[in-house]
């Protein structure tokens, strides 16, 4: 500060330091730095230090928790998946009956016309006016037609059936009676529901059996065959042959015999089984009477 001139007074000094001060003060003063703003990095490295104070442990449970999330996520999938597959099982069922159906009718539509056009040589058609259109004149179109050709009415109606299909025998091998047995009365019963469309000869008959026949059995006719000749089997003689292919027919029944007498039923063996066996030996041995076969059947269990 300037030392004031020489002969002031007490108040002039006290203005010249008044103006003096307030030059000063409208003079620029230095910025005065903020302790914080010298150590930033610290207050920075402090506010990082508070954030992750306030972070927590997660909880013991989260892990269970997602498990648990997952297991649910899991279980909602293999619904959907199996409620899908249901729903394609249901379709395709539906579509393989409608299918079915369809081949159904296909088949009755080509039934009924072979019916309506096969009544007569050369599958005449029906025409309106015709012998075959109504109940009367078609009996009697069929009465002419039978008279020129030999041929009784019932017989072409027998012909015009179709032949019933049914499951081809099994596979017969020739070990015991019982298979014999078993063969020849399934073949029966084939024969029956023909009613002679198919296999109306006793050779018919013979030949459809021996193509069930395996290596050993089918070797056996055919040297049987050879020997006798062809068609001079009848159907009587080819189920008494199958049995004797099985034994020897000098001791077959002496056999048959000895083993009904010994029959008992064995500790693991049912009674079914067991009377099954006793059935094929009374078959044999043409025991036929009803009450002598239960009598022996309780006595042997």
């Amino acid at each position: 500060m300037e030392a004031p001139f020489a002969g002031a007074t007490t108040r002039s000094r006290s203005q010249n330091q008044d103006v003096t001060q307030t030059i000063r003060g409208d003079s620029p003063q230095p910025r005065e730095r903020s302790p914080l703003a010298s150590s930033g990095g610290y207050g920075q490295e402090r506010d990082a230090g508070d954030s992750s104070e306030g972070l927590t442990d997660p909880p013991s449970d989260l892990d269970e928790k997602v498990e648990e999330g997952r297991r649910a996520v899991d279980r909602l999938e293999q619904q959907v998946r199996e409620a899908r597959a249901t729903k394609k099982r249901a379709v395709e069922s539906r579509i393989a009956e409608l299918e079915l159906q369809e081949l159904r009718k296909e088949r009755l539509e080509q039934e009924l016309q072979e019916l309506l056009h096969g009544l007569l040589p050369g599958k005449a058609r029906k025409q309106p006016g015709s012998a075959i259109a109504g109940g009367d004149d078609a009996e009697g179109a069929l009465d002419g037609a039978s008279s020129i050709s030999g041929d009784s009415v019932a017989d072409r109606r027998h012909r015009s059936r179709k032949a019933p299909r049914f499951r081809d025998l099994p596979i017969f091998r020739g070990k015991n009676l019982r298979e014999a047995q078993s063969f020849v009365a399934g073949a029966d019963r084939r024969f029956r529901i023909d009613d002679g469309l198919q296999y109306a000869t006793d050779q018919n008959k013979i030949d459809y059996c021996v193509l069930a026949f395996g290596p050993g059995p089918a070797a056996k006719w055919e040297r049987y065959e050879r020997r006798e000749g062809l068609g001079s089997t009848t159907w009587g003689k080819f189920k008494e042959w199958m049995m004797d292919s099985i034994l020897d027919p000098s001791n077959r029944v002496f056999d048959t015999i000895m083993s009904y007498n010994a029959a008992k039923q064995g500790e693991t063996q049912s009674a079914e089984d067991f009377a099954a066996y006793l059935d094929t030996l009374e078959l044999e041995l043409r025991i036929d009477e009803e009450k002598l076969r239960k009598n022996n059947l309780y006595a042997k269990l």
